[in-house]
């Protein structure tokens, strides 16, 4: 029960990380911001390229 609570409020803080725009605000649309490290570091494509350590290379 408690493991599925944490992941479950993982998940959507990453949505929510994710989603957010500009402004602060969660927008509903997937907006990646890659200064960003844990969004840096979850995003595996982007664009039709890998963003694997060796696809950054």
């Amino acid at each position: 029960y408690h493991a599925s609570m944490l992941f479950s409020r993982n998940v959507v803080n990453l949505l929510l990380l994710m989603t957010k725009s500009v402004d602060g605000k969660p927008t509903g649309e997937v907006i990646p911001d890659f200064s960003d490290e844990i969004i840096d570091a979850a995003t595996l494509t982007h664009g039709g390229s890998r963003r694997t350590p060796e696809g950054k290379k």
